[in-house]
């Protein structure tokens, strides 16, 4: 099978020990409507594995021969059986022989290196083995190795074992260009020696070897330990052509035949372009080959250049791939036939190597203005430049952290005491988005972290917990819904103190825009300024250096693209290749630095200019209005054209007004009715005061906690017939100020103002003002008091049913509601509490219910989704009865989920 666990390491250890059969027909899950299922892999060998040294322990528990762990690992290894059609970088030490390994433990099994292991440590690093792939090797180097042996549970261990411990060593390195000390003695100590390997002479390939330590009193027993060593001398291209080719002979390619190339990448070469075809023309049907190429980067995650890729291959026409390369490393590029693809295929493939290397072309800061690229060419390349920029960039700081002891349960043997730091953050969406969410300083890096483990969740409002995530999460985005959000992030460590380096960590929110953002991209630095014609294609030659220049971002075009606001960076792909194959393998990552500065002061008659500099947002990142501000600094340009006839006198009457307006609402009942009546001696139109006066009444009761119909029915006590008529009193009052709000405004010249399609006089911005409003209070009039009547109606139902006369509210309840309807759509937000009671008082149960789904979407309430439940107990649904109880449990938590 191509698919299998394969030697080296990266530090050059042995990744596999024996092999085993990979094939099974397996037990699957049922989802899969079926019993059983082919499958191969290391998933199957390792079951048998692990299965035959179960034997082996039985074995010789029953003939109660002592073993470990170590003395298995090592029977396996010596007793292995060498395949020589199977890769050898696959099988290990070759097929698992489980009745040689057990003889071998029998015969063996009361020696003291039985209870040893020998660490094989290489270098400063530690590395557990030699690995050289670092470019042409030319000359000899020279590696320091380590071995200390480490008996079994050696704290415990008995102290003679340990005096007694000494074998002498016979040194056999397995290939001529390896050379080492033939002999050495060892006790239970550390020693070092020193190996020299010289792969000068060697031809480009890969090559596996080792030196082998045995038991000079007793070779036979195989193997005690080794140092492998793996050399990877890479084929050097033609810097004529740039091309690594193989097309004669043609490889015969049977199922699992595995093709493995080793190429120097060329110094600027970014793409290399590997082209496989059928040696025979008349070869149609062809075969299926897996592609697997990859490049290892100085500490860098392994897969960071990696590509797999089945393709069909052919003798009517080539099969071209393109795959991403760094110059001066080295590629592995692995062709292999399936392993269930029947026949053989005469094979013959070509690596062409190319690139467009840019300098400075990652990371473009606004406030620099025009940004400058020079890109230089391995060969003649044509050149089309187009950044595309898809997400914003939000950098959250942390509004709380705490450190902690971890549980007794997370105390590792035999008293080491684990640490978390949380970390929590808070987001507020205006609207719905896709975002992904990381931690920078984290999110690149999983095993090979210094901390123990990273976790993040977010809650929304009500403590529910929408998504989590740990590394690698910078390009997974899920939606979030408008609203509020804590973000926690979990850190353990065993350490505090480094745990508190953490405090101030980042959190990077990743928004998707709706439509991707260009860059302009220039000949010249001076065409830039013209804005004239736009850098569309170009010829650059073989090792030329040539200049392109990117335009800043104008404010319109970011205000447009609807970026979240303080946001600080936008986030894409740079690509410079013309051929679309090319495009869609290679692109760079390039980020857009937003800026944000002291707002501007500017003259109330100057004109607003686009500022290249900013970020479109007046200092909201992209959210906000336009970057001017009025003459007196305060960031509202349109509040100084509407004052600036006014005097002074004039305005300061007016501000305080609306101050003690708004402060209405906050006072209590005596000193709110002195304020309310002082408002109207001195400003008698002023119907703001009457809704302020409404908010106030409202805020002294319980009105406004209970403002759903249901809610406010199961707050009323039958019995207490005082509380009821004070309440009465209280609705009344409302309806009164209400109503006389919609009294004094002309709603019918309001409708006649917005019929109006284009309005040219001059004061229109004034005007628009004015009737904006107008148009607010009569809308929060006619809601209030439609609520209020509602709320007197079923008063009136509850306490005074045996009373003959009733007021009926029915066509006033009709008139409002037809009144607000004109100038406001019934399901919008604003309209909500409205919709809800009429729904309610004309018993329309499924329009209650839509409205307050609607009204759950806009504020996550459990006070919405009681609601609910009170509908559909009314009417007996018990289906919805029973999934929203569940929901208001679930969404509803008490408090954020434990890590």
């Amino acid at each position: 099978y191509t698919w299998t666990s394969r030697d080296p390491c990266i530090d050059g250890g042995f990744g596999v020990t024996v092999c085993a059969p990979g094939a099974a027909i397996a037990s699957v899950p049922q989802f899969t409507m079926s019993k059983a299922q082919l499958m191969n892999g290391t998933s199957m060998s390792a079951p048998h594995v692990a299965g035959a040294i179960g034997l082996l322990v039985s074995g010789l528990k029953q003939r109660s021969v002592p073993y470990t762990a170590f003395s298995i690992k090592r029977a396996l290894w010596n007793t292995a059986t060498k395949l020589d059609y199977v890769d050898k970088f696959a099988q290990g030490n070759g097929l698992l022989n489980v009745e040689k390994a057990f003889e071998h433990l029998v015969t063996y099994g009361d020696l003291l290196e039985n209870k040893v292991r020998f660490a094989v440590t290489v270098g400063s690093n530690n590395a557990k083995g030699i690995h050289l792939r670092q470019g042409v090797l030319t000359k000899e180097e020279e590696f320091s190795v380590n071995i200390e042996p480490v008996l079994f549970n050696e704290k415990y261990a008995a102290p003679e074992d340990k005096l007694n411990f000494n074998v002498r060593l016979t040194l056999i390195p397995t290939e001529p260009w390896i050379k080492c000390g033939s002999y050495l003695d060892l006790c239970y100590s550390a020693r070092k020696l020193t190996v020299k390997v010289d792969p000068s002479a060697l031809a480009p390939g890969v090559y596996r070897a080792s030196v082998k330590a045995y038991d000079s009193s007793c070779p036979e027993k195989g193997v005690l330990f080794e140092i492998p060593v793996t050399v990877v001398q890479p084929h050097v291209v033609d810097p004529k052509t740039n091309e690594f080719v193989r097309r004669e002979p043609p490889t015969d390619c049977k199922p699992n035949t595995i093709i493995r190339e080793f190429i120097l990448v060329p110094k600027y070469a970014t793409w290399a372009s590997i082209e496989l075809i059928s040696a025979d023309p008349n070869d149609a049907v062809g075969g299926k080959f897996f592609l697997h190429t990859l490049q290892i980067l100085p500490m860098k995650f392994c897969k960071e250049l990696e590509v797999q890729k089945i393709l069909p291959v052919n003798g009517t026409a080539p099969t071209i791939q393109p795959v991403m390369v760094t110059g001066d490393h080295i590629i592995e590029i692995c062709i292999a036939k399936f392993w269930s693809n029947f026949g053989t295929l005469p094979l013959r493939y070509s690596v062409k190597f190319r690139g467009i290397s840019p300098l400075n072309g990652n990371i473009m800061h606004s406030a620099n203005g025009i940004h400058r690229i020079d890109l230089k060419a391995l060969t003649c390349e044509e050149v089309q430049p187009t950044v595309s920029l898809k997400t914003a960039a939000m950098v959250l700081k942390p509004s709380d952290s705490k450190l902690t002891p971890l549980t007794q349960r997370d105390v590792l043997h035999p008293a080491r005491q684990i640490y978390q730091i949380i970390l929590a953050y808070q987001l507020s969406l205006s609207k719905g988005y896709d975002v992904a969410i990381y931690t920078p300083l984290l999110s690149n890096i999983l095993y090979e972290s210094e901390y123990e483990s990273q976790f993040w969740m977010v809650f929304d409002t009500n403590k529910q917990m929408v998504r989590c995530g740990d590394a690698y999460s910078y390009d997974k985005y899920e939606r979030l819904e408008k609203g509020d959000y804590t973000v926690r992030l979990q850190v353990r460590h065993e350490k505090r103190e480094l745990l508190e380096k953490l405090t101030d960590a980042n959190l990077i929110v990743n928004f998707k825009l709706p439509s991707s953002l260009s860059v302009d991209v220039h000949k010249s630095y001076n065409q830039v300024f013209t804005c004239s014609k736009k850098l569309t294609n170009c010829l650059l030659p073989a090792g030329a250096c040539r200049p392109i220049y990117l335009a800043p971002i104008g404010n319109d075009k970011l205000q447009k693209a609807s970026i979240p606001p303080y946001c600080s960076w936008l986030e894409g792909s740079i690509t410079y290749a013309k051929e679309d194959i090319v495009r869609k393998c290679l692109s760079h990552s390039f980020k857009y630095i937003l800026t944000e500065g002291p707002p501007v002061k500017k003259s109330a008659g100057s004109s607003s200019t686009v500022a290249t500099g900013s970020n479109g947002s007046g200092g909201n990142n992209g959210g906000g209005s336009s970057s001017c501000s009025s003459s007196d600094g305060n960031g509202a340009e349109g509040a100084a054209s509407t004052k600036e006839n006014k005097a002074k006198w004039d305005e300061y009457i007016e501000s305080l007004r609306d101050f003690q307006t708004a402060q209405l609402a906050k006072l209590d009942a005596d000193n709110a009715n002195n304020l309310y009546t002082k408002l109207l001696e001195d400003h008698p139109n002023h119907l703001a005061a009457h809704l302020a006066m409404v908010e106030n009444i409202e805020n002294g009761t319980d009105l406004k906690a209970a403002n759903l119909p249901y809610a406010f029915i199961n707050s009323l006590d039958a019995n207490d017939s005082a509380s009821a008529a004070i309440l009465k009193v209280k609705l009344l009052r409302i309806v009164q100020l209400t109503g006389q709000v919609l009294k004094e405004i002309d709603q019918d010249a309001l409708l006649a103002y917005y019929g109006i399609k284009v309005d040219n006089r001059p004061n229109a911005s004034k005007i628009k003002v004015q009737m904006d409003k107008q148009k607010q209070l009569v809308m929060d009039a006619c809601q209030k008091k439609f609520i209020a009547l509602c709320k007197l109606a079923e008063v009136q139902r509850i306490y005074d049913a045996k009373e003959p006369s009733q007021p009926d509210y029915a066509d006033e309840l009709e008139q409002l509601y037809g009144d607000f309807g004109k100038f406001c759509d019934y399901t919008d937000s604003k309209a909500l509490p409205l919709s809800v009671w009429h729904a309610f008082h004309m018993k329309h149960h499924g329009r209650n219910l839509k409205y307050l789904s609607k009204m759950y979407e806009e504020k996550l309430s459990r006070e919405v989704l009681e609601e609910m439940l009170a509908v559909v107990e009314k009417k007996k649904w018990d289906h919805i009865h029973q999934m929203i109880s569940k929901t208001i449990v679930t969404a509803n938590p008490q408090g954020y989920r434990p890590f």
